[in-house]
């Protein structure tokens, strides 16, 4: 069982729901609703946001409570997980490492970083050069993109991953908030061009709060 089923279950019985009554909340039948707590179904975004809304909680704690259930990240011992590469360039799909169990393909030393949610990804690509160069860890924190944080703040590097609905894929880049509200994801590099979306496409945000060169 993955650890975002794992806590909809949870929560859902510390409800008293049946698996039934939480699925007309969120628009599945209860056979679906058992798929995805025993990690049969993945979870799409727009679900996950669902399953937050019917809870009564933020997207941000909703996280926080999943990420509960994940690998021990132990200062001294397993650390920080890296859960993937992420493309510095237009936006890619690749294949899962445990991103949602929480689990890493590799792990780091906390070093002097303080937040235990905190996860890394390697850099593919070239288009946040001369920044961040191709094969350099970087060490991100979770956060909420549809809460006032003051993580973003314009020009911070961020690592977003799009929903299913959205096309999917991952990127690297510098956030900033347009006028319109929508996201504006620009690139170091001046040969890609920036990226748009609107925050509904987003599934996972996190803010870089340390790069370390490869290994």
């Amino acid at each position: 069982m993955g650890a975002l089923g794992e806590t909809i279950k949870t929560l859902r019985e510390e409800r008293g729901w049946t698996q039934a009554q939480l699925g007309e909340k969120v628009g599945l039948d209860g056979t679906n609703i058992a798929r995805r707590e025993t990690g049969r179904t993945r979870i799409k975004g727009g679900e996950r946001i669902r399953f937050a809304e019917a809870f009564g909680m933020s997207v941000a704690d909703f996280d926080e409570r999943w990420r509960r259930w994940t690998v021990p990240r132990s200062r001294g011992g397993n650390g920080i997980p890296i859960i993937n590469r992420a493309p510095a360039g237009h936006a890619l799909d690749y294949e899962e490492y445990g991103v949602d169990s929480g689990q890493g393909m590799e792990y780091v030393d906390f070093g002097d970083i303080r937040d235990d949610l905190a996860f890394g990804v390697i850099v593919v690509g070239d288009s946040m050069e001369p920044r961040l160069r191709e094969g350099d860890y970087v060490i991100l924190s979770p956060a909420d993109p549809y809460r006032a944080d003051g993580k973003f703040t314009d020009g911070r590097i961020v690592f977003v991953r799009f929903t299913v609905e959205a096309g999917g894929g991952c990127t690297l880049a510098r956030f900033f908030a347009d006028e319109d509200g929508r996201i504006r994801l620009q690139k170091d590099n001046p040969a890609y061009k920036p990226l748009q979306c609107r925050r509904e496409e987003v599934e996972l945000m996190a803010v870089a709060i340390e790069r370390r060169e490869k290994l």
